[in-house]
């Protein structure tokens, strides 16, 4: 459910019949539709700002686990980028430039596409990321968490900052200060 054509109004974005649709939040008639990118291009939607416009009207899709389609949201192709992809990717602007990078399973990429690092000495896939502050006590920076075959914490910039490894498949993550009575 998002604004994707930014007229004040959501739309649920969804894979029915083979086909990408753009519902009418209000109603649920068809506003457009458009062929998907390959078959298997179902297994999620992303959105996500990767050609600066001032809101994310970008779209993601990908199949179960190697293969992702970046579209625009008149659905013309992007990129294309295949690897370990994990469940879902997950787009942030790390570097204030007004386009988000995309954390895609393992790998770090640009708005682009192109892959700028991966992590290191992790198995299988990610079962889960997330973005937010939780190495910076002065809250300018951002890491990313990733749960898979091991759970472990990367700056942005590909350092890692710390991995635990008695997690088993780590489905899930969430951030978040717990504990208020304490500084840590």
């Amino acid at each position: 459910i998002y604004d994707i054509d930014q007229d004040g109004y959501n739309e649920v974005l969804c894979v029915m019949d083979k086909e990408f649709r753009i519902l009418a939040g209000s109603n649920g008639k068809i506003k457009n539709s458009f062929k998907l990118p390959d078959e298997n291009a179902h297994d999620c939607i992303i959105i996500a700002n990767l050609t600066g416009n001032e809101e994310a009207q970008d779209i993601i899709l990908k199949n179960r686990y190697s293969k992702l389609w970046a579209v625009d949201n008149n659905f013309k192709q992007l990129w294309i980028y295949e690897g370990n992809v994990g469940h879902y990717p997950w787009p942030y602007d790390f570097n204030k430039d007004g386009f988000d990078e995309i954390v895609a399973g393992y790998d770090f990429l640009d708005h682009n596409g192109k892959k700028i690092w991966s992590c290191k000495n992790l198995d299988d896939h990610a079962d889960c990321i997330w973005i937010g502050n939780v190495s910076s006590s002065t809250g300018d920076e951002v890491d990313i968490v990733i749960g898979g075959s091991v759970t472990v914490l990367y700056d942005w910039h590909g350092s890692e900052l710390w991995r635990y490894e008695g997690s088993v498949e780590s489905q899930h993550v969430a951030l978040g200060r717990f504990c208020h009575d304490r500084d840590e």
